[in-house]
């Protein structure tokens, strides 16, 4: 599979606006500890002679990561400054910063997992259907579970945004209480994410790496698949 396979479209029902802005932005390139699998089990992988073939993908999941640690840095900002009772920061700096991050992380999310749902895992399905067993239907369920959990992060920013308003002369306790629960979901879904990667990166990279040169053509003629149905599950 040729890097830039599982970049692509994002699912209709976006502010256009927000979109044109999160999908211009560029993605926070991973640092130290922003990977999913091992330091080690990457090691082992770029060893491959194939190893371009799961490239792109992999480096997309610590791009995520990286940004989603960027989300988690501005919601404990925009706690630290609620609990010192400087709402005006609140309301210029922190919720701007938050606004745009989340924008980003949602739709750069929301176009990664449309290709994998649609393309990428259907594929090693029907092609590898004794190594990959349920992995689809199960990565699937994580992905509606992830969407659920970035909703109600937008749905609590919208609140503090409200709030966080000057005609609105919210109390400092008010403030804290909905910073610091967008904080502490912002760092379970920080959790959730890591190891919904990793879970990934385990299924899928060997099998990756183990085409054979006709599957990998068979993969880049391979059409997206219509995306499976909600399944209400959490994580």
């Amino acid at each position: 599979m040729r890097e830039g396979d599982l970049d692509g479209p994002v699912r209709p029902g976006r502010e256009e606006q927000g979109r044109a802005r999160a999908l211009s932005a560029p993605l926070p390139q991973p640092g130290s500890g922003a990977m999913a699998s091992s330091e080690a089990q990457l090691v082992r992988w770029r060893a491959h002679p194939r190893y371009a073939r799961a490239r792109s993908w992999l480096e997309t999941h610590g791009r995520l990561l990286a940004l989603l640690r960027a989300l988690c840095d501005r919601s404990d900002a925009a706690d630290g400054a609620a609990r010192a009772g400087d709402a005006r920061r609140v309301r210029e700096e922190e919720l701007p910063a938050l606004r745009d991050t989340l924008d980003a992380l949602e739709l750069q999310l929301d176009a990664h997992s449309t290709l994998e749902d649609r393309k990428l895992f259907p594929f090693l399905h029907t092609h590898f259907r004794g190594a990959f067993g349920g992995a689809r239907e199960q990565f699937a369920r994580e992905h509606e579970a992830l969407d659920a959990t970035l909703a109600t992060l937008a749905d609590g920013l919208a609140e503090l945004e409200r709030l966080a308003a000057p005609s609105e002369a919210a109390t400092r306790n008010a403030l804290c209480e909905r910073t610091g629960a967008m904080r502490d979901t912002t760092a379970a879904l920080e959790r959730a994410m890591r190891a919904h990667f990793a879970a990934e990166e385990k299924q899928c990279v060997e099998l990756m790496l183990g085409m054979s040169d006709a599957q990998n053509d068979a993969y880049a003629a391979f059409r997206m698949v219509p995306p499976p149905p909600p399944t209400r599950s959490k994580l």
